[in-house]
């Protein structure tokens, strides 16, 4: 699928480039009405590059089923980014329309739209608070200090606004542990790693000790 993403309207085109592309998009634009939503069913790994990417898999009206897979490179990155978005910000995608493409029906479509001003929206985390960049750099902001989490971080701790969402500064790059071990010791939540049932601080005193001993 050719996938054309559209960051200042909010949208993604779904352009078919395979011929059961092209028919499960023919069907679809049959059977859904603008506003109605694809969705989400979660994704699976993408084996045709080394690269950690993933394919999409959504569900339309009369259980249709839609399996979105990048043509290009830069189409999986495309599907990288639907994905997080679908995950975190949307639980699926509305359908805006079909256009035509050459000879070929493709489809529009956002992942969600802003509480404040209505507009359309396909980043993850503006999605996940429902709130777009454009409102959120007007908002008030009420920040408070907590677990934040992200594609790439499964749980840090930063300020962020309860508000809009974002956070106050951007996070630091640091390690995974570093990160638990700040959740753990600064908002006094429990982690325990289910491999080896150890807290992150124990980790820590391990690994401490470990090199702090003498080489044999």
């Amino acid at each position: 699928m050719k996938i054309v993403s559209d960051v200042k309207l909010g949208t993604y085109t779904f352009v078919p480039k395979e011929k059961g592309e092209q028919e499960i998009l023919s069907t679809l634009v049959k059977s859904i009405k603008p506003g109605e939503k694809l969705k989400y069913e979660g994704c699976s790994q993408d084996n045709r590059e080394k690269k950690d990417f993933r394919i999409v898999h959504l569900t339309g009206p009369n259980n249709l089923k839609l399996i979105l897979a990048g043509s290009t490179r830069e189409d999986r990155f495309d599907v990288n980014n639907i994905r997080n978005l679908c995950f975190f910000g949307s639980g699926g995608l509305i359908f805006l329309g079909a256009i035509t493409v050459g000879d070929k029906t493709a489809i529009v479509v956002t992942g969600k739209y802003c509480k404040l001003c209505g507009a359309a929206m396909i980043d993850w985390g503006a999605s996940e608070w429902s709130t777009c960049d454009a409102c959120a750099a007007k908002c008030t902001h009420k920040y408070v200090r907590h677990v934040v989490h992200g594609p790439k971080v499964d749980m840090d701790v930063a300020d962020f606004c309860t508000i809009c969402g974002r956070t106050k500064t951007k996070l630091k790059q640091r390690s995974r542990l570093e990160r638990h071990l700040a959740v753990e010791r600064e908002l006094g939540l429990s982690i325990v790693y289910k491999d080896t049932m150890l807290t992150p601080s124990q980790v820590a005193h391990i690994r401490k000790m470990a090199a702090a001993a003498p080489n044999n």
